[in-house]
C-alpha cells in the first residue's frame, strides 16, 4: 500500500519538473523574442532616420523654392495689371500678413489698390442679422439701389455693399471726386454701425478681390458668413469687370470659402479663385489669375481641391 509520503514526493516532483521546464523554456524563448524585438526596434530607428532625412531635404527644397519665387516676384508680375483699379474686401479672419503681401504684389503688378475694406466679426454672428439688414436698407437708400427681390439678409446686404465698393465697375470716372464721395456716403452706414473697417477709400475699382481666411475649427453651428460672401461675390461680379476670390490653401478644403465659391452653381464659371496665397508662388499666380479674369477667362487655380492648375497659362506680354 502506497503511503501519503510517496504521494507528496510525487506531487512535489511533478511541480519541480514543471518549474524547471518553464524556466528552461522561457530562457530559450526569451533569447528569440529579445532578438526579434531588437531587430524590429533597430529597423524602426533606421526608418525614422531615413524619414527625417527625407523631410529635411524636402523642407530645404521648399525653402529654396519659396526664396526663388520671392526673388522673381517683382520681375515676373511687373506690368500685368497696369492701369487697373482694384478694390480689396477682406472677410473676417484674414491674416494681416496675407492681406499686406497680396496688396504688395498687386502694386508690383502695376495695379492701383483703391478701396480696402475689412468686414467685421458681426458678419459671422447670427445675432447681428437684423443689424446688418437695417444697415443694408439705409445704405441702399443712400445709393438709390433697389433691394426688391432680395429676400435673404445675405442677398440684401450684398446688393448694398457690393454697389458701394465697385460701383458700376466701368468707365474712367471711378476715381473721380464724385465717385469717391458717393462711395464714402454708401459706406458710412456700415462704418457707423461697426460692421466694417475702411482702411483706404479712393473710389470703386474695376477688379474686385475678395480675400478669405482659413476655415474655422471647429465649424460654427450656424454658418452665416459663407452665404454672405457668396452673395457679395455674385453682386460684385455682376457690376465690375472681374472678381477674384483668394485665400490660403486650406480655404479650398471642406467648408472653406474658396471651396464654397468653387461649388456654387454657375458662379465658378464667372468668378476666378486662387488658393495658396500665403506662398510667394500663390501670389504670383493670383496676379496672373486676375489678369485672366479681366480678360474674360475665369478659372480656378492653386494647389487645393477644385483647382485645375497652379495658375493660368501665362499670356504673352
Amino acid at each position: 500500500m502506497i503511503d501519503f509520503r510517496y504521494h507528496l514526493v510525487s506531487i512535489i516532483s511533478v511541480f519541480l519538473a514543471l518549474a524547471v521546464g518553464i524556466v528552461v523554456g522561457t530562457t530559450a524563448l526569451n533569447g528569440v523574442i529579445v532578438d526579434d524585438l531588437r531587430q524590429r526596434v533597430d529597423g524602426l530607428a533606421a526608418d525614422k532616420r531615413a524619414r527625417e532625412t527625407t523631410i529635411n531635404d524636402q523642407q530645404r527644397l521648399l525653402t529654396g523654392a519659396g526664396a526663388f519665387a520671392s526673388a522673381v516676384t517683382a520681375q515676373d508680375v511687373a506690368g500685368l495689371l497696369d492701369g487697373r483699379r482694384v478694390t480689396v474686401v477682406s472677410a473676417p479672419g484674414v491674416s494681416a500678413d496675407d492681406r499686406a503681401n497680396v496688396i504688395d504684389v498687386l502694386t508690383q503688378a502695376g495695379a492701383t489698390v483703391t478701396t480696402r475694406v475689412r468686414l467685421g466679426d458681426a458678419f459671422t454672428d447670427p445675432k447681428r442679422a437684423s443689424d446688418i439688414e437695417g444697415v443694408a436698407t439705409d445704405a441702399a437708400r443712400v445709393q438709390g439701389v433697389s433691394l426688391a427681390g432680395q429676400t435673404s439678409v445675405a442677398d440684401r446686404a450684398a446688393a448694398a455693399l457690393g454697389a458701394a465698393v465697385v460701383g458700376n465697375g466701368s468707365g474712367s470716372d471711378l476715381g473721380s471726386p464724385t465717385a469717391v464721395s458717393a462711395e464714402q456716403r454708401a459706406l458710412d452706414p456700415w462704418r457707423a454701425a461697426g460692421l466694417l473697417t475702411v482702411d483706404q477709400q479712393d473710389g470703386p475699382g474695376d477688379l474686385a478681390l475678395v480675400l478669405v481666411p482659413s476655415p474655422p475649427n471647429p465649424a460654427p453651428t450656424e454658418d452665416v458668413l459663407t452665404p454672405q460672401v457668396v452673395s457679395l461675390v455674385a453682386v460684385m461680379d455682376a457690376r465690375d469687370t472681374g472678381t477674384v476670390v483668394a485665400g490660403p490653401l486650406d480655404s479650398a478644403d471642406g467648408n472653406g470659402l474658396v471651396a464654397a465659391v468653387r461649388g456654387t452653381g454657375q458662379l465658378s464659371s464667372r468668378v476666378s479663385t486662387q488658393d495658396s496665397v500665403e506662398t510667394s508662388w500663390g501670389r504670383i499666380s493670383l496676379v496672373r489669375t486676375a489678369q485672366a479674369e479681366l480678360g474674360g477667362k475665369a478659372g480656378q487655380y492653386g494647389a487645393g481641391p477644385g483647382s485645375r492648375a497652379p495658375l493660368p497659362v501665362p499670356a504673352s506680354r
